[in-house]
């Protein structure tokens, strides 16, 4: 090989374009001629080191936010049903003076079955348990009414029954807009 490069350079003193990409430099060492690349335009191992450690920081940073943001669309489906009967209750109180304890009584139907929530109902309030995902991951979301206050008063939450997930319940329900407790795991979404 040396022969090749030899033939490539006859005595130049700029360095020449190798056939491989790189430029060549040539040195004479005790009678000897060293032929080496000066560039092969290829990437080091600390350069490589630096940009997996910068994606890795990357999602690690992200991860959680993407993790809020799909739990925020799944709970879409819940709160346009919440919605629904938040509605239906407001009609009914404004015709009855108080809300329906019975949602057979209001126009309302619930979706049969739901690939992210399961759906119940007790006494005043309707709620929907977040399905399909470990425990330290279930939230619920619900629309709650006390006929107790005068004048009555109904209301979004959003909360944990798990105390294993309160932390993640925490942060979806303030990624849903919640700023006020109603009790220690239950945030009020809208009034």
């Amino acid at each position: 090989m040396c022969k090749m490069y030899q033939k490539m350079i006859p005595g130049s003193k700029l360095p020449a374009q190798s056939k491989f990409g790189g430029f060549l430099s040539v040195s004479f060492k005790l009678g000897r001629q060293n032929v080496r690349p000066l560039s092969l335009g290829g990437f080091t191992l600390i350069e490589l080191l630096v940009v997996v450690l910068i994606i890795g920081i990357l999602a690690a940073i992200a991860l959680p936010k993407y993790e809020i943001a799909v739990e925020k669309a799944h709970a879409a489906e819940a709160l346009t049903v919440l919605r629904s009967v938040r509605e239906a209750q407001e009609i009914y109180y404004m015709a009855n003076g108080e809300y329906a304890t019975d949602l057979e009584t209001l126009d309302i139907q619930f979706p049969i079955d739901s690939q992210y929530w399961t759906y119940y109902h007790m006494g005043g309030s309707t709620f929907v348990w977040r399905k399909n995902v470990p425990s330290n991951k279930v939230y619920v979301l619900g629309f709650r009414t006390k006929q107790s206050v005068k004048g009555g008063k109904a209301f979004m939450i959003c909360g944990w029954d798990n105390s294993a997930a309160k932390d993640f319940a925490d942060k979806v329900c303030k990624a849903l807009g919640a700023t006020e407790k109603e009790s220690n795991s239950r945030w009020i979404l809208s009034r």
